[in-house]
């Protein structure tokens, strides 16, 4: 099947899971804003619901922005504009959410097939009768850290975890502990840019064979 012909679930802002939707429809809610590299997606032949930064759109999605970028004549900062972006290394990061969005992004409700509701984090598939407990602060420094694969969430008490969505490793999150690993990212070989923005760690401003722009240090 081509891959415009694949339809996909998506699960919105608001917790509800929605599909099928064709590539174009994908494609409208990306630049809406309403889908970002965190948001959770599905089609036939996967276990279970991934981000879209776990996924093939990811790509799809990243070229759809350069060739937006192109046609503006804008290089850089579309990436800054959207909710979602992709970060200066490369790696698909989450948008600026709040602590309490993110909340919102991950637990839902739902019937169950008596009819009966029941309440699911869509990250951790944590289900739980009761609805779910807040936590008494939201950890606004926890929350700006978030980046792909790994995601703040809560359990039904409100106790705060770091979630690796790739590998299900769960670290507990408390404040001044441990924070997600960034180990895993890794940059691009060039970042396009005609004018110089700024010192980037690991970089060489200079003209090269892809243009002006940003050149990755050999040993970076």
């Amino acid at each position: 099947m081509a891959e415009s012909e694949i339809e996909w679930w998506y699960v919105g802002k608001d917790g509800e899971k929605t599909g099928p939707a064709c590539m174009d429809v994908l494609e409208g809610l990306w630049f809406a804003g309403e889908l970002d590299g965190l948001s959770l997606v599905w089609r036939e032949g996967l276990p279970k619901y991934i981000p879209v930064a776990e996924s093939e759109l990811r790509d799809l999605f990243q070229a759809l922005d350069g060739e937006d970028e192109a046609e503006e004549g804008l290089e850089t900062g579309k990436s800054q504009d959207k909710e979602s972006s992709v970060t200066e290394t490369g790696d698909a990061a989450a948008p600026q959410w709040t602590a309490k969005q993110l909340w919102d992004k991950q637990w839902a409700s739902a019937n169950n097939e008596a009819g009966r509701e029941y309440y699911a984090n869509l990250y951790t598939q944590e289900s739980s009768w009761d609805p779910p407990t807040q936590p008494e602060e939201w950890d606004e420094d926890a929350a700006s850290l978030v980046c792909v694969p790994w995601m703040l969430c809560w359990d039904a008490t409100g106790k705060s975890i770091w979630l690796n969505t790739t590998s299900n490793e769960r670290i507990p999150c408390v404040k001044g502990g441990p924070h997600p690993p960034q180990a895993e990212q890794k940059g691009p070989e060039f970042i396009p840019s005609e004018a110089f923005d700024g010192s980037k760690s690991g970089y060489s401003f200079k003209m090269g064979p892809s243009g002006m722009g940003y050149y990755k240090d050999p040993l970076a």
